[in-house]
């Protein structure tokens, strides 16, 4: 299942996972596309915990500084167990160092730019996740 909104695709890559990937190279993302994202985390995740690739490699997006304070809070009917940010640029490691380091995001948030450690720390994080709750 796949849900496309005004300007991002979101999917199930594996099993618990949700990738997350502009579908306008440029945009700008607001308030609204993080409640857009909330929204289908919920239906994708079904009430099971997830974790989430936030997947920007090949873009040039900007998030406004709400949207960081809103993707800092918890939003989601289903919890969420980690965050993995995949990018190549130097200018998102270092917006996204300062979401990290000045948000303080309830959800443990790490970037990458390789997809596969991106995707192996998020099975290790929902590993650890479902470990605490039994």
């Amino acid at each position: 299942m796949k849900i496309t909104t005004r300007k991002l695709e979101i999917f199930l890559i594996e099993e618990q996972i949700i990738c997350v990937r502009p579908v306008i190279a440029d945009a700008e993302f607001d308030v609204d596309d993080g409640r857009d994202m909330a929204h289908a985390f919920d239906a994708l995740a079904g009430g099971k915990p997830f974790a989430s690739l936030l997947d920007i490699y090949e873009t040039a997006a900007t998030v406004t500084s709400e949207l960081r304070k809103f993707g800092a809070g918890k939003h989601y009917k289903s919890p969420q167990a980690a965050r993995a940010v995949l990018q190549n640029s130097l200018v998102h490691k270092l917006i996204t160092n300062h979401f990290i380091n000045t948000f303080h995001p309830s959800v443990q948030t790490k970037f990458f730019d390789l997809k596969e450690k991106a995707l192996d720390w998020l099975r290790g994080k929902l590993k650890e996740y479902e470990a605490g709750k039994e």
